[in-house]
This record gives C-alpha cells, sequence and structure tokens, in this order.
C-alpha cells in the first residue's frame, strides 16, 4: 500500500518539532559515523 507523496509532505509541514528532532538526531548519527572514522583513520595514520 503506497502512501502519496502530498501526504507525506503535509505531515512534514503538521509536525515541524517532531520533524526537526528527526533530522538533527540523524544529522548527529551521521556526525558520529564520520568522527569516528576519522579518528580510526588518524589512528592507523600515526
Amino acid at each position: 500500500m503506497k502512501v502519496p507523496l502530498s501526504y507525506n509532505a503535509r505531515s512534514l509541514l503538521q509536525r515541524p518539532v517532531s520533524t526537526a528532532f528527526t533530522a538533527l538526531g540523524i544529522g548527529l548519527v551521521v556526525a558520529v559515523f564520520i568522527g569516528m572514522l576519522a579518528l580510526a583513520n588518524g589512528f592507523r595514520s600515526a
């Protein structure tokens, strides 16, 4: 069962705080992952 794209967009606009926290959480996970990769690369080259 597919959900129309307009429903998803409307849901994002109706819940701005939840959307912001979700985007922030995903961004933090990506930042931590990149930081861990950089740290591991630094240990490897040292």
